[in-house]
């Protein structure tokens, strides 16, 4: 077993670990700091500390077993964490104005859990795993103001749990699988002005959960393939949960994002609490069930479910 411990006070510094069974630990206090990071073999475990301003941070780790973290307290810092095999953990946790984040696991790295943490104002971020990457756990959280942040499994990554929770106001938050099934996906945003997307195209068995508490908010899920679910709660005023175009002699061709269920057993459940809320929704298919359950004032319901077996239980409170 090897340790390796530096600490860098307002200088550049680049670190290579190779060999098995490293730890590293990497401090940097001051401006203007740059510290790529990266470790090779099984079983290593790294952590980066950074306090100052306009840092950025690499770290990238293959192997497998491995643990690695950073943590930037300042403003206007940027992190990046890679990590490659399986059996990893990846943190990445900021606190501060402005900071930049970007996780994310390489092909076909399984059963690792990537999650990055954001405490601040104008936070961006994002968290991924590629290609036949399956059986990882994805978590994007952002506490602040302006945060934007994204978390998807790519292109065949299958039974992986993708969550994102943003806090705070004018949040636009995506949760993803793009051509994946089996997974679970989860958006929650509380505060003002939150856009909130979840998807999970072209695969089968997934699940979506959409939770916005706040004003102004807008929901867009979209699913397709077969024994699907979306369960989408939203308390406030102007919630919006999209899509039911066209009309009448209607040709579509429906690349998504609005509120579609495409495929068989598709269940909806949603509930929106507030004033001004609208439902535009389509299910196609065989199978499906809609409950939707409006409370408040204004609320607009367009519905349609095309196949056989479709049940749907509509509720709408008084308009005042």
């Amino acid at each position: 077993m090897k340790k390796l411990i530096l600490s860098a006070l307002a200088a550049a510094t680049f670190c290579t670990v190779r060999a098995q069974s490293n730890t590293l630990s990497l401090s940097q206090s001051g401006n203007g700091n740059n510290a790529p990071v990266t470790q090779k073999g099984s079983s290593n475990s790294g952590a980066i500390t950074v306090a100052g301003d306009n840092n950025y941070s690499s770290f990238e780790q293959s192997g497998r077993s491995l643990s690695g973290a950073i943590s930037v307290a300042g403003s206007r810092n940027s992190a990046s964490m890679q990590t490659d095999h399986y059996l990893n953990e990846t943190f990445i946790k900021q606190e501060g104005n402005d900071n930049t984040s970007l996780v994310f696991s390489t092909l076909r790295s399984d059963h690792n859990r990537l999650s990055f943490t954001q405490l601040g104002d104008g936070n961006r971020g994002y968290a991924s795993a590629s290609d036949h990457s399956d059986n990882n756990q994805i978590t994007v959280t952002q506490n602040g103001n302006r945060n934007t942040g994204e978390s998807y499994a790519f292109y065949h990554s299958t039974h992986n749990q993708i969550s994102l929770s943003q806090t705070g106001d004018v949040n636009i938050g995506f949760a993803g699988a793009s051509n994946s099934d089996r997974n679970q996906i989860s958006l929650v945003q509380s505060g003002n002005n939150n856009n909130g997307f979840v998807g999970s195209y072209d695969g089968g068995s997934n699940s979506g959960i959409v939770s916005q508490t706040g004003d102004g908010n807008k929901a867009q899920l979209s699913q397709a393939g077969f024994y699907n679910s979306a369960s989408v709660q939203q308390e406030g005023n102007g919630n919006t949960l999209k899509a039911l175009d066209p009309a009448p002699g209607e040709r579509i061709r429906i690349r998504y994002i609005g509120a579609v269920q495409q495929g068989s057993g598709n269940l909806l459940s949603l509930m929106q609490a507030g004033d001004g809320n609208a439902l535009h929704f389509r299910q196609m298919g065989s199978g499906n069930a809609l409950k939707l359950s409006q409370t408040g004032a204004d609320n607009v319901t367009y519905l349609s479910q095309m196949g056989s077996g479709n049940t749907a239980a509509v509720t709408q409170g008084a308009s005042f």
